[in-house]
């Protein structure tokens, strides 16, 4: 039984980690695995090589980077919904107007009509609990966070582009416009520099805070 599992797990962990799946974060001797429609994350022990507990209540969870410091997760979803949806659970702890300010209805002409939004959840390792929900303008396919903790950019495929959440405001900064369908985001170590992979068109670089669109040679 104990071989099973360890085969299992190891099978879940090379999966994600060659992108075959949702990426996954780590920290420390723990790594955090997400399981898309399951709507949940397991939380796996790497030195023992066994699942010690999950995080529920992320719709189709897909994107998931930790901070530098390891005191949270970004989980993004790849799950749409309508602009005129009902919004996620409030977590505990967020006030309900500050929870409204993240989930209000855009204003007229800042998202496309028709367009989906998806929700961007903000998890805290002390405890596994979701401290923050954000709306972002698509279905979330990957997340990175800059080397200093102040930025996190998810790319949004169906909407060729990427979005910045200011971790400090928990609100979206910026959104800047990429090749199509942005797929992956690294960010320089100054984290002055973000550069997108696209599946469909050369590798792009932006800037953070503008958006240069410079365009990489991409091996195929």
């Amino acid at each position: 039984m104990k071989l099973i599992l360890k085969r299992s797990l190891a099978a879940v962990l090379a999966t994600a980690a060659l992108g075959l799946t949702a990426g996954f974060a780590s920290a420390g001797n723990l790594a955090y695995v997400p399981l898309g429609s399951d709507n949940k994350l397991l939380i796996v022990d790497t030195e023992k090589d066994s699942v010690i507990g999950k995080i529920d209540g992320l719709p189709a969870v897909h994107g998931l980077a930790k901070t530098p410091d390891g005191t949270f997760l970004v989980a993004g979803s790849y799950e749409g919904r309508s602009t005129a949806a009902k919004a996620p659970a409030k977590p505990k702890g967020v006030s309900a107007a500050d929870h409204a300010a993240h989930h209000k209805k855009p204003k007229p002409g800042a998202i496309k009509p028709g367009a989906e939004i998806s929700t961007l959840s903000i998890i805290s390792t002390a405890d596994n609990k979701v401290v923050r929900r954000i709306d972002v303008p698509g279905a979330v396919h990957h997340v990175a966070v800059s080397p200093d903790g102040r930025f996190a950019v998810v790319t949004l495929p169906s909407e060729d582009k990427v979005s910045a959440v200011d971790l400090k405001t928990y609100k979206v900064v910026a959104n800047f416009a990429t090749g199509t369908m942005p797929n992956y985001a690294a960010f320089s170590p100054d984290s002055k520099t973000l550069y997108v992979s696209n599946a469909d068109t050369p590798a792009g670089c932006a800037r953070a805070g503008e958006n240069t669109g410079r365009h990489i040679p991409g091996r195929r």
